[in-house]
C-alpha cells in the first residue's frame, strides 16, 4: 500500500494521495518511508527555526547597546555571543541548540569573562550602559518561532 502526506499533514492511501490542486504528492511504500518523509520535513522546519532564532538572538544582543559609556570602552563583544547549532537528528527527534557563548572574555577593564558580563547585562549590575538585555523575552520569541515554523511545515 502506498501512503502520502498532503500539504495539510493528512495521510492518505494511494488513491487519495493527491494534493488539493490534483498534483501527485510524495508517497511512501511503507512506514519506514513515511517516517523518513516526515523527519525530512521536520529537519527542513528546524533549519528554518535555527536561522530565525539566530536572527532573534542577534537583534536582542545588539538591542542592548544604547548610550555611550564613560567609564569603559565599548567593544561590542556581547553582540558576538549568539550561537545556534545546525539541526541534529538523534533517533526520532531533531534538535537545534541556541545559546549565548560565554567562552570568550573582554580585553578591557578588569578583563571579565563573558559569563560575568552577560550576568551584568541581564541584571544591570556593574554600571553597564545599555539594555537591559531582554533575554527572557528572546527565549519566549524563539519558542513562538519554533511553534509557528513547525505548524507552517505541517499544516
Amino acid at each position: 500500500m502506498l501512503v502520502g502526506v498532503n500539504e495539510n499533514g493528512n495521510i492518505g492511501r494511494e488513491s487519495t494521495a493527491k494534493k488539493g490542486n490534483g498534483k501527485e504528492m510524495p508517497t511512501a511504500s511503507n512506514m519506514s518511508g513515511l517516517k523518513k518523509m516526515l523527519m525530512d520535513r521536520l529537519e527542513t522546519a528546524m533549519k528554518e527555526v535555527a536561522e530565525k532564532s539566530l536572527a532573534e538572538m542577534e537583534a536582542t544582543t545588539k538591542g542592548f547597546y544604547s548610550g555611550s559609556p564613560k567609564k569603559y570602552e565599548r567593544t561590542g563583544a556581547l553582540a558576538e555571543t549568539p550561537r545556534v547549532s545546525d539541526a541534529k537528528r538523534s533517533g526520532d527527534s531533531i534538535s537545534v541548540e541556541a545559546k549565548l557563548d560565554t567562552s570568550g572574555g573582554y580585553t578591557t577593564g578588569s578583563n571579565p569573562d563573558m559569563g560575568t558580563v552577560l550576568n551584568w547585562a541581564l541584571t544591570k549590575e556593574a554600571g553597564l550602559v545599555g539594555g537591559p538585555l531582554e533575554w527572557e523575552n528572546a527565549k519566549q520569541d524563539m519558542k513562538q518561532i519554533l511553534e509557528t515554523t513547525v505548524k507552517k511545515h505541517f499544516k
